[in-house]
Parts: structure tokens; C-alpha cells; sequence
């Protein structure tokens, strides 16, 4: 008999408070946020840049956890509303758009139930894709295309990309012999049932640019964004070979409608 394959209603009751204040990427940032872009992790400002986000944007961000992002671009004069599944995310992301007079929105909701009727300029989502599984992303790139604006833009964020995890870091842990600092068989953050848990749909370059291909996105580019690799004329010539497969980590993909 075939296993039912998990989705993320299946695992929804692991998305606390607890997890987004302790586990989820920029929890110790978000204690002292106060909606500046400095106050911003990195992969946050990239995201910003990267989209060109200005006031005159309206904005969705999908699965906005603590809603950083939103409540950055309401204080800076744009229209933002964040949805996430987890009503224990959007208290957080609502106490903190209160505590910081944030004029923006925030609703629970699962992102195949989100209205159609509001279209947006922008729609982010980071780190999000690989917390849903196969069946669901093709349906998310699919809505994200209903609630697009046309011109507008939609920007993935997902980490880890699996070509590296299965082929790369075997190479990077070979080298790590050769140069007598050992790494372990398998990396750190993978070990962990908590990982086991969350990620459900982990991708690549050729996978996450396919499916927003067969989903209804034109103009599409995915690209590397590894903060981890310390920008040298070497990771220059990387990002232009086909080694940037292999040897970078996070995934942004961005779309046009």
C-alpha cells in the first residue's frame, strides 16, 4: 500500500511561537526590530533589493512568519499584508506591527485559500516552498500567478538546494580531508528530526525553475544567494559556471506575470 504522501496541513501544529522565536532564520534579530532596513537580517535586504520595493508596491508576503518584511514596507509608506497558516506566527507579526504603529495586514490563512479578488504588485515567500509539499508548490505558483498584478512580480527564497547537499558537499567535505579539518558525513543542520520534520519539498535550480515554468510564471530567473561564501573574484567566476551548482546554497527565483 503506498504511504500518504505528507502535507503541510499534516505538520502545522509544529509551526509555534516557540519555533518562530527559537528556531526560525532571524529570531534573535526580531527581538530588537524595529521596522528599519538595517534592523533587517541580510537575506531580508536582498530580497528587497532584488524586487526594486518601493512604496508604490503593494505587497503580499506568503507565509510571513513574524512579518518583518510587511511591516518594513507599511512603515515605509507601502500597502503589505502577510498570510501565514500559523495563527501563532500572525500573533507575533500583529503584536509587533501594533507595538511599531504599522498600518499593514495580517491574516491566517493556508495560501490555496487566500482571495483571489486582491491582487498585488509584489509577492514574496521565503523560505517557504520547501515547508509544503511537491503537489502543493505547483498549486502555490499557480495562485501566486492569480494574485499577481499583471507586470508584477514574484520572488522564492528556499533553502537548502539539493544538488549541493547530495553532490557538493561530498566534494567540500573531500577537500576538508585533504586540508586535515575533517567535516562530518552529513551536514550539521541535517541531522535533526526537527529538519526531518519541516522539510517536505526541498529543491534545486533545475526544479524550482521548472515548476514555476509549468505553473503559469514568464520571465522567470533563478539565481544563488549564499551569504556564506564571502564575495572574492572567485565566487564572481562561481556564479557563472555551472560549479555554482555544486558549491552555493540558497535559491532566489524571481517571476513576472
Amino acid at each position: 500500500m503506498e504511504n500518504k504522501k505528507t502535507l503541510s496541513k499534516d505538520v502545522k501544529h509544529l509551526y509555534t511561537e516557540s519555533y518562530f522565536l527559537n528556531d526560525a532564520t532571524g529570531h534573535d534579530e526580531f527581538r530588537a526590530f524595529r521596522g528599519r532596513f538595517e534592523d533587517l537580517i541580510d537575506k531580508f535586504r536582498m530580497v528587497i533589493n532584488r524586487l526594486d520595493l518601493n512604496k508604490s508596491n503593494s505587497l503580499l508576503d506568503i507565509g510571513c512568519g513574524r512579518g518583518e518584511i510587511v511591516i518594513y514596507h507599511a512603515l515605509n509608506g507601502g500597502k503589505a499584508t502577510g498570510a501565514d497558516f500559523s495563527d501563532e506566527a500572525i500573533s507575533l507579526a500583529s503584536a509587533k506591527a501594533e507595538e511599531l504603529q504599522a498600518s499593514c495586514s495580517f491574516i491566517v490563512s493556508s495560501f490555496e485559500n487566500l482571495d483571489e479578488t486582491g491582487k498585488y504588485d509584489r509577492i514574496i515567500a521565503l523560505d517557504f516552498i520547501e515547508h509544503i509539499s511537491t503537489d502543493e508548490s505547483a498549486l502555490f505558483f499557480r495562485k501566486c500567478v492569480s494574485l499577481l498584478n499583471p507586470g508584477g512580480k514574484l520572488l522564492v527564497f528556499t533553502y537548502p538546494n539539493t544538488i549541493r547537499r547530495r553532490y557538493g558537499y561530498t566534494l567540500i567535505r573531500l577537500l576538508s580531508f585533504i586540508k586535515m579539518k575533517p567535516l562530518p558525513a552529513r551536514e550539521s543542520d541535517t541531522v535533526s528530526e526537527h529538519y526531518r520534520q519541516y522539510h517536505l519539498n526541498e529543491q534545486n535550480y533545475f526544479t524550482l525553475l521548472r515548476q514555476a515554468k509549468n505553473n503559469g510564471c514568464s520571465k522567470v530567473k533563478v539565481d544563488y544567494y549564499d551569504p556564506t561564501v564571502k564575495e572574492s573574484l572567485l565566487k564572481k567566476v562561481l556564479l557563472k559556471t555551472p560549479a555554482r551548482h555544486l558549491f552555493l546554497k540558497g535559491l532566489t527565483l524571481i517571476a513576472q506575470k
